[in-house]
């Protein structure tokens, strides 16, 4: 091998070697930030440069030593490739914020008598919708204000006690989630009460989008309201207008969807089987010789035994092997008058 020669493949494997770790100092960087997708999927371009580089070097390394050296490579890139796999089959991509302050409308709410007199239940169905987000999210926070509270307001004047339950739901995919605070509320001859919400009690996630990254196809968050009431006897349903008061707080975390994600897990696959197919190339021709004499010996010892000659006769006038019964030799057309060879 010329100098030249040898300096120009030692440039390509080496040169290869950054294009790998451009591809996964990438990798590292999607994983929490708002570019997330651009620097998944580019990373795959330094990848395939540092592919094209190792296949260059094909049919150069004519020193075992100089052929050494690029199956480590090789073996570093289907390493680093398997890693990045794994890390986006278990972690996320994501890095994109959304910060929500959303105030619940107004709706209003039917009691029911039920039991003994004087007992009444209800809640608002359908539930208030607060957020809807149609997008993967890893991570989800929401909590009400400081000053979150509900009015309850009626057409006439009531005397009745109970409790008051209330619920951020989270719907999604998975399941829904929800965590129910209850307060307790009096109406003493009057037709509105007001009660206060103690919001260290609401909220779904946590506070690191870091720690438990899930992924999630979009979700819901709804506020349920229930109050049951005992006291007063005020016929067979009540009607209360309810009104929130204050903020809803919602923090989530935009992350790559499953589509997005499988497809950086394909590309991952592919990769890896082209490198490996760069070495496997250049010791194929002695696999083939080395395993030729193996298969020859397993297809002669699963052959078919040879049908039993007496099977057989010679033709009268071509001398070819034909079937006993024949009267006619299908080689040659002569009519047969001969005994088996065995004979």
């Amino acid at each position: 091998m010329q100098n030249s020669g040898g300096a120009s493949f030692t440039s390509s494997v080496l040169l290869s070697i950054p294009m790998l770790v451009v591809f996964a100092y990438f990798q590292i960087l999607a994983l929490d930030n708002q570019h997330f997708l651009l620097l998944t999927f580019s990373s795959y371009a330094f990848l395939a440069g540092g592919i094209a580089l190792l296949f260059s070097t094909v049919g150069r390394a004519a020193v075992r030593t100089c052929r050494i050296f690029v199956n480590i490579v090789v073996l570093i890139f289907v390493v680093t490739i398997l890693v990045a796999a794994y890390s986006l089959a278990t972690i996320p991509r994501g890095g994109v914020m959304h910060t929500y302050y959303a105030s619940p409308n107004g709706f209003s709410m039917n009691l029911q008598a039920h039991g003994a007199a004087g007992r009444y239940s209800g809640g608002n169905y359908p539930e208030e919708t607060i957020v809807v987000a149609d997008y993967p999210v890893g991570w989800v926070l929401a909590f009400a204000s400081w000053d979150f509270s509900f009015s309850f307001s009626t057409d006439k004047p009531i005397n009745l006690t109970g409790t008051l339950y209330s619920a951020l739901l989270f719907e999604s995919n998975p399941g829904t989630f929800y965590q129910t605070v209850s307060e307790p509320v009096a109406f003493v001859n009057e037709t509105s009460v007001s009660v206060d919400i103690r919001p260290e009690f609401w909220g779904w996630g946590g506070h690191d989008p870091n720690i438990h990254r899930v992924r999630i196809e979009g979700y819901r968050l709804k506020l349920w309201v229930s109050l049951w009431l005992e006291g007063g006897d005020y016929g067979p349903e009540l009607n209360f207008a309810v009104q929130p008061h204050g903020e809803v707080q919602v923090y989530d975390y935009v992350v790559d969807s499953q589509l997005q994600n499988t497809t950086a897990i394909l590309l991952c696959g592919g990769f890896a089987a082209i490198v490996c197919y760069n070495p496997a190339r250049q010791i194929r021709h002695k696999i083939k010789v080395k395993t030729a004499p193996i298969i020859k010996n397993l297809n002669e010892k699963w052959a078919k035994p040879e049908e039993h000659r007496s099977f057989f006769k010679a033709c009268v006038q071509c001398g070819r092997e034909i079937p006993i019964a024949s009267q006619l030799c299908p080689y040659c057309n002569e009519e047969q008058r001969s005994k088996p060879l065995n004979d």
